[in-house]
C-alpha cells in the first residue's frame, strides 16, 4: 500500500504514471528560444476490485523538471562564457 507522505489522502494499492516532455523551438522579442513543457499524468488503484482512476498532479515534480532543466541551461551558459573569455585571453597573450 502507498499513502501520501503528508497524509492528506487515502492510500491505494498501485499507482502508474506519465511525464511527457514537450521541447517546441519559437521567437520572443526577435530572439530565439525553445519553450520546454512538463506534463504528468497519474493513475491509481485503490484496491484489487476497483479500475484505474486519473489522478490531477499538484505540479510539484513538473516544477522540479523544469527548474532543473532551467539550472543546467544556466551552468552551461556560464561555462560557455567562461571558455571563451580563456580563448580569448590565450588569443591576446600570443600577439
Amino acid at each position: 500500500m502507498f499513502s501520501d507522505t503528508f497524509g492528506e489522502s487515502e492510500t491505494f494499492l498501485k499507482s502508474k504514471f506519465r511525464l511527457s516532455l514537450t521541447v517546441a523551438p519559437g521567437k520572443h522579442k526577435g530572439k530565439n528560444i525553445v519553450k520546454v513543457s512538463v506534463q504528468k499524468e497519474m493513475q491509481i488503484q485503490r484496491d484489487v476490485l476497483e479500475s484505474w482512476k486519473s489522478v490531477e498532479s499538484n505540479a510539484v515534480s513538473e516544477n522540479t523538471i523544469l527548474y532543473r532543466i532551467e539550472r543546467i541551461i544556466a551552468n552551461k551558459m556560464k561555462l560557455k562564457k567562461i571558455e571563451d573569455k580563456k580563448v580569448q585571453e590565450v588569443l591576446q597573450g600570443s600577439l
